[in-house]
């Protein structure tokens, strides 16, 4: 029976978020093909056939040097992260390991090894075999991907939205890890899920530093899943609160053929359900990512779904999306049309302009149509927000943004957002 319900929850895990290197041939065919695809994403055969490196266990490594543990930060698709006090550069530090979930080389074996119990094996260059050896490498873009992002442009407000890798230590001898300034102290959609009274001026602020991220990527990289947990933010000493990018695992370059990947209910329609032969991935992938956020701050839905919802799809009890209906759905109607009650009451008619900025310019059905966020920022909206900090402060000593706040009541609208926006977050496949 207990083999029986693991299978059953392996089935229903919904690839939120997924990477389709798309390969259909005829038009006619097209459909079918991508169909097959999607279907083989939902039944989690990819989660079955691809390695991955996760960290299941809070550890932190014993032998490990010139750090002092704080606490436990979270974990993320590649491993598990620690705040720590680097001794060497005197500051809280974000360290993150990498673990190997069983020692049993079949992936559809670790899947059980864990369901069933057992330990996990901190990696390192020696104990990784050639596949894990490959996996680490790619986890190193974490390092390396926001420091070429930070040198891409000399945009100081977009190159504050990016936390420098400050050590790519994949290849240490005893544990691989990478040791990063702290992005923040909740990620966006634990701040927002917290507040159902965000006012305009905040919801605006967040926008305007979205944006400034998405400039300073502009036209070089692309981070294909952007999405409210993928953004960490804080209250620094000026009692302002201030935001950063997260998670570069699946960041392409501009225009790079690297396949279609995200976080379904994020996603620009012409890239999910189906999105056509050999796709090409540019910075208007972003936009409407970045717009679907925004949109979600507002109305406390995604248009996406809004879009499950009219075609009668529930992700988190039905694995088949009707794929088809979803795609007409999403190319007949416009998100301007939903938000009728947006999760702050008045939010949509306190962000009329913002509104109309996301659902006209950033969500556009066409990439084509979609205004660049360098565009974007000279709204006059935008004009008397300052996120740049002052000269003196240190972004290094950050305090938890504050809330006195009791959790959602159970069945309000609130505790059901939380519990959609953990599904899809917890249901993601590389």
């Amino acid at each position: 029976m207990r083999v029986l319900l693991i299978l059953l929850t392996l089935l229903r895990a919904q690839g939120a978020r997924v990477k389709v290197n798309d390969e259909t041939g005829s038009k006619e065919g097209a459909d079918a093909k991508a169909q097959t695809k999607t279907q083989a994403l939902q039944t989690g055969k990819l989660v079955l056939d691809r390695f991955k490196l996760v960290s299941l266990v809070k550890m932190w490594p014993d032998d490990m040097q010139g750090f002092k543990k704080v606490s436990y930060l979270g974990r993320g698709a590649f491993g598990e992260t620690w705040l720590a006090f680097d001794q060497k550069r005197n500051q809280n530090v974000a360290v993150k390991f990498f673990y190997r979930e069983s020692t049993n080389k079949s992936a559809a074996a670790k899947f059980f090894h864990h369901a069933f119990g057992g330990g996990d094996i901190l990696l390192n260059m020696q104990n990784a075999n050639m596949n894990e050896r490959a996996q680490l490498a790619a986890a190193g873009k974490e390092c390396d991907v926001p420091a070429a992002i930070i040198a891409n442009k000399n945009f100081p407000a977009g190159q504050l939205r990016f936390a420098k890798c400050l050590e790519n230590n994949v290849k240490d001898s005893s544990h691989a890890h990478l040791v990063m300034e702290v992005a923040g102290t909740q990620n966006l959609e634990e701040y927002v899920l917290e507040r159902p009274d965000l006012s305009s001026s905040i919801i605006t602020r967040i926008a305007k530093m979205i944006l400034e991220g998405l400039v300073q990527m502009e036209g070089a990289f692309v981070h294909k899943d952007i999405k409210p947990a993928n953004f960490m933010v804080f209250e620094a000493e000026d009692g302002q609160l201030y935001l950063r990018y997260i998670d570069f695992g699946t960041v392409a370059r501009e225009n790079e053929a690297s396949g279609v990947s995200g976080t379904y209910p994020f996603m620009p329609p012409d890239m999910w359900p189906f999105p056509g032969d050999n796709p090409r991935i540019d910075h208007k992938f972003d936009i409407y990512s970045a717009g679907e956020t925004l949109y979600w701050v507002i109305c406390g839905k995604t248009f996406h779904e809004y879009i499950f919802a009219s075609v009668g799809w529930n992700a988190s009890e039905n694995p088949w999306a009707p794929e088809r209906d979803i795609r007409d759905a999403l190319q007949t109607k416009k998100p301007s049309s939903f938000c009728g009650e947006p999760r702050v009451p008045g939010a949509k008619s306190q962000n009329a302009e913002l509104f109309k900025i996301v659902t006209n310019d950033m969500m556009a059905l066409e990439p084509s149509s979609r205004v660049d966020g360098s565009v974007i920022l000279k709204s006059s909206i935008f004009t008397n927000i300052n996120t740049m900090p002052s000269s003196d402060l240190d972004l290094t000593q950050m305090k938890p943004v504050a809330t006195a706040r009791a959790p959602p009541a159970a069945g309000s609208a609130a505790q059901e957002a939380k519990k959609q926006a953990a599904f899809w977050r917890q249901n993601e496949l590389l």
